[in-house]
């Protein structure tokens, strides 16, 4: 019946993309190592980051400490590269050193937001301006930033920066787009009052 060839369709389906997966694998595996030296690895600004923005406070000079461990270490955003991905690109034996590099990336990003988060706490908006802005501009995707930037914006009636902001989110492709495009929708709306009717249409789009 029908239920039994919706069975072996999705069945052969299935067999399909393992096949396809272990092809791309073997390949992946075969695949001569390249030259890595000239991707974009990430400096670190370390003479533009508030890192002595609050001496006082044990928790923050521990991630600022995590941050400066960073300094002697290569850094990658391979985010939305798969191991096979990478193992094709740039060749099997170079595996462990590109996720190693991403690994320091996601430990850099990190940082950036709890340091972020501690400098809101204490009313340093600035500095945390200046964090959240460079964790975004090495492609962070953390909704929290994202929020916090928003709102600093906000705060300040810069809505040129919020209405940028919010485009770049809109230019993303992660799962959590549609959350975070909610959510900032909502903050320009509150910011510019009913009036946007722009705004009000985006927001109602996302719902």
């Amino acid at each position: 019946g029908l239920i039994a060839y919706e069975k072996r369709k999705s069945d052969r389906a299935t067999t399909n993309a393992t096949e396809r997966f272990w092809d791309r694998e073997r390949e992946a595996n075969l695949t001569r190592r390249k030259d890595i030296s000239n991707l974009p690895y990430i400096n670190v600004p370390y003479d533009t980051l508030p890192l002595t923005a609050m001496p006082d406070s044990d928790e923050y000079n521990a991630s600022v400490q995590q941050l400066q461990a960073l300094s002697d270490k290569k850094i990658l955003d391979l985010s939305g590269m798969t191991n096979t991905d990478l193992k094709l690109t740039y060749g099997a034996a170079n595996l462990p050193v590109l996720m190693e590099c991403d690994q320091n990336y996601l430990v850099l990003l990190r940082c950036l937001s709890r340091m972020a988060n501690l400098l809101l706490e204490a009313g340093l908006e600035p500095e945390a301006e200046t964090v959240l802005a460079y964790s975004l501009h090495i492609g962070s995707t953390i909704r929290s930033s994202y929020e916090q930037l928003a709102s600093i914006y906000c705060h300040r009636k810069d809505y040129r920066k919020l209405d940028a902001l919010i485009a770049r989110a809109e230019a993303l492709e992660t799962s959590t787009k549609d959350a975070l495009l909610s959510s900032l929708y909502t903050i320009r709306q509150q910011a510019s009052g009913t009036k946007n009717t722009v705004f009000k249409e985006l927001l109602s789009d996302t719902r």
